[in-house]
């Protein structure tokens, strides 16, 4: 008997992008911001975390451009805050990271399915359980960063066959 995993890429479900919002969300939560996108056929998915102010009573701004892989995969956001570098590191450096993530706006956001199978000496085979995972750091993952990400879950197999279609 051994056990066989079965990793399939995920177009359907959007759960990369649901945790990338939620994870931009996160960053902001409780911070004095405002978030504006020059793109107007593109809504401003940090538009719920945006302060009462106007982008000009703030003293700070940093300005992202967020770029995907075709033409129209574009926007441009600027982050108005009023934490200082010096002052402020914790708040400073979570609005930061926002900018750095907004970067990926439209790319690092690759959902996979794997079936975990036991196979019977039998040549039968059963379906253990069935689960999802999201890599959202690396771009283009390979089969070594998927093989990665099931071995940091401590997911016991044999053999990993990728259908990567």
């Amino acid at each position: 008997m051994k056990t066989k995993l079965i990793v399939k890429n995920d177009y359907d479900s959007n759960f990369s992008w649901e945790l990338y919002q939620d994870n931009l969300n996160d960053l902001l939560d409780g911070l004095d911001v405002r978030v504006e996108n020059s793109n107007n056929r593109n809504s401003n998915i940090l538009e719920k975390v945006n302060s009462y102010r106007k982008g000009v009573d703030y003293k700070n701004f940093i300005e992202v451009s967020c770029k995907g892989y075709s033409q129209s995969d574009w926007d441009n956001y600027k982050i108005y805050f009023d934490y200082s570098n010096e002052e402020f590191i914790e708040e400073f450096s979570r609005v930061d990271d926002v900018a750095k993530e907004l970067e990926k706006l439209y790319t690092h956001k690759n959902d996979y399915w794997v079936q975990q199978i036991e196979v019977l000496d039998s040549g039968h085979e059963k379906t253990l359980e069935t689960f999802q995972f999201s890599i959202l750091d690396v771009e283009f993952p390979t089969n070594s960063d998927i093989k990665y990400r099931i071995d940091e879950e401590m997911i016991e197999y044999d053999e990993i066959e990728f259908n990567q279609n």
